[in-house]
């Protein structure tokens, strides 16, 4: 399954399926203002389309709302995830539009809008969610180059342990640097990756080479030597490449689920501003 396929799920199916919804409830707005509406009076949510409107947007925000536990329900054969993923993202954008077609265009300092500007902030915060999953997937495949995090983790503990060989062999101030420095990186590596955190190890692995250069001076006219400093900064360059793809690997995965840390608590406060709103609607109609 590619990072986009929920998006043309069944040739677009969802997409069609609410452009012919909406398409269908915009005539009827502008029928019901043309026709049934008197001059004075402007299409809101208390007419009878507007109280359709708001009715069927309510059960589509139900519905999205009931994706959260569909993905879940792993035993569930009530369609697949993608399918459910496709019609969460096409029905939520038009969602937004029947409820913008529900409000006829009548905003107000109220609980009203305010349920309004929740399902606004909601269907934003999904749709970067949207460019998330259809960018990140193939930036991810592309950095692993096909291997997985455990394939990388021992190739890098393998070059640790032939770096530490070559280094016990030349000089013991630089084994005990290599040593505390692959120490600090495992104990980082166990932690969720940053920019800030891969510039830190960026600058770590510098001041390592840096001292290990100054070292090589010592063997100017040891040619055995100094190509075994060689080749140990070889090493260190092909451990430093794995463990910048396992951390940018970490961080991109950490970004599709930081997210959700801003979508669902905003999806919750809409359903909470939504029950207040239909509450006040019944009470003051």
């Amino acid at each position: 399954m590619t990072g986009h396929s929920f998006l043309v799920y069944r040739r677009f199916l969802y997409l069609k399926l609410s452009l012919v919804l909406c398409g269908l409830l915009l005539l009827i707005y502008h029928i019901d203002k043309a026709f049934f509406l008197t001059l004075d009076e402007a299409p809101n949510g208390g007419t009878a389309v507007g109280y359709g409107l708001g009715t069927l947007a309510t059960l589509l925000i139900l519905i999205l709302l009931w994706f959260g536990v569909r993905k879940r329900q792993y035993l569930s054969r009530f369609g697949t995830i993608q399918g459910w993923l496709s019609a969460h993202v096409y029905l939520g954008l038009a969602t937004l539009f029947i409820s913008t077609l529900h409000t006829g265009f009548q905003f107000a300092w109220n609980i009203h809008t305010l349920a309004y500007l929740f399902l606004v902030s909601v269907v934003i915060s999904g749709l970067y969610g949207v460019w998330m999953y259809v960018v990140y997937p193939k930036a991810i495949s592309q950095n692993l180059s096909g291997l997985t995090p455990d394939i990388l983790h021992y190739e890098i503990n393998s070059l640790e342990k032939e770096c530490l060989t070559q280094a016990e062999a030349l000089e013991r101030p630089i084994f005990r640097q290599l040593q505390t420095d692959f120490a600090i990186d495992r104990t980082q590596m166990a932690k969720h990756y940053g920019e800030k955190q891969l510039q830190n190890d960026h600058d770590n692995y510098d001041s390592t080479l840096y001292f290990i250069t100054e070292c090589m001076s010592h063997y100017d006219e040891q040619p055995q030597q100094q190509q075994a400093m060689q080749h140990l900064l070889a090493l260190l360059g092909r451990r430093n490449t794995l463990i910048k793809r396992l951390q940018r690997n970490q961080w991109q995965y950490n970004q599709l689920y930081n997210w959700q840390i801003f979508h669902i608590p905003l999806s919750f406060a809409l359903l909470s501003s939504l029950i207040v709103h239909i509450i006040v609607v019944f009470l003051y109609r």
